[in-house]
């Protein structure tokens, strides 16, 4: 609204304001916790309480191991608890008391009948993620144990998960958790403690051919590598454009992931079906110490994608001087061309 409908010199700074404030708001979601929430709350509108038009209010008390979850993790939760058109302002209408994490949530649009009939519904869920008490004004919904020993491994023990799973694309929890780096979840997931009768398979991969190992070595989880090697994962399974995990790596510069892929004997010289490989991958992306180990393993930096290009067309066209200069003294050919002509000199 502010670049549409005022002068240049009085939008750009309104404009910056307001991206700087979304910025912030997403890294204090993002970053901190629901502990460091209650205490932004009391500085903030703690003082002027909250409007709340006579909504019903649900209360809720979850168990401690909660304080150390994100408040993004708690904007998740009202959304999972709430219908859709429920849900409001988390920083104008929350409260959050201490001890217990005690959240007191006025519920937008809603009688107090038809909230406690929707939250009925959902008591499993409560249940399964720590929450102990649940009131909606001052009817009970559900009570339970305070001081019962939970943490959310111990609450899918009990629920007999299946965790193989998968979407219509194929993804499944134990891909999820390799991606996210949740190396707990992983060992949990691996050691079959979520059901004994389903045996996790952690080589599954999607429909695309992606799978956990994947997925881990493209984030840099480095003990979640460490441990799906040690479950004699295949590192050279490819996705069906055929890249595969070491690609991954490679391309997102995760020094210490390929070294330990190498000491699989993983081959760093497979090509994707457009004729790219991992070494292309390190220099497109400017990974210089990657390039080099690379070098030592005797990878041939002449290679070419079956439009021509190669490595050194890739770091001349990225900017990547420092790994432009390792190749020339390798004697890569700098006056090879692309199929369109295209050379490295003229991508400079």
């Amino acid at each position: 609204m502010s670049e549409t409908f005022l002068e240049d010199d009085q939008s750009s700074y309104i404009v910056d304001d307001i991206k700087s404030h979304n910025l912030k708001a997403k890294a204090l979601c993002h970053s901190k916790t629901i502990n460091k929430l209650r205490k932004v709350l009391n500085d903030t509108i703690g003082s002027f309480g909250n409007d709340k038009h006579n909504m019903p209010v649900i209360h809720i008390k979850v168990q401690t191991v909660w304080e150390d979850i994100s408040i993004e993790g708690l904007k998740l939760l009202i959304k999972k608890l709430l219908p859709m058109e429920s849900r409001q302002s988390l920083m104008k209408f929350i409260s959050i008391r201490p001890g217990s994490v005690y959240i007191t949530y006025p519920v937008l649009h809603c009688t107090a009948d038809s909230l406690k009939e929707y939250t009925q519904r959902k008591l499993k869920f409560l249940r399964l993620i720590g929450i102990f008490s649940s009131y909606i004004d001052d009817h009970p919904v559900l009570q339970g144990d305070e001081n019962a020993n939970f943490t959310f491994e111990l609450a899918l023990l009990k629920e007999q998960v299946d965790p193989n799973v998968q979407e219509k694309n194929g993804v499944n929890a134990f891909m999820l958790a390799s991606r996210n780096g949740h190396t707990q979840i992983v060992e949990l997931l691996l050691k079959e403690q979520v059901d004994p009768n389903e045996q996790v398979d952690p080589n599954v991969q999607k429909k695309d051919g992606v799978n956990a190992l994947m997925r881990a070595c493209a984030s840099g989880h480095t003990q979640i590598v460490e441990l799906l090697l040690k479950e004699k994962v295949d590192p050279n399974v490819q996705e069906k454009d055929g890249g595969n995990a070491f690609m991954l790596a490679c391309q997102n510069g995760h020094t210490q992931i390929v070294q330990l892929l190498l000491n699989k004997k993983v081959d760093p010289n497979v090509q994707e079906k457009d004729g790219g490989n991992a070494f292309m991958l390190a220099c497109q992306n400017g990974h210089t110490q990657i390039v080099q180990l690379l070098l030592n393993k005797k990878v041939d930096p002449n290679v070419q994608e079956k439009d021509g290009g190669n490595a050194f067309m890739l770091a001349c066209q990225n900017g990547h001087t420092q790994i432009v200069q390792l190749l020339l003294k390798e004697q890569v050919d700098p006056n090879v061309q692309k199929k369109d002509g295209m050379n490295a000199f003229m991508l400079a």
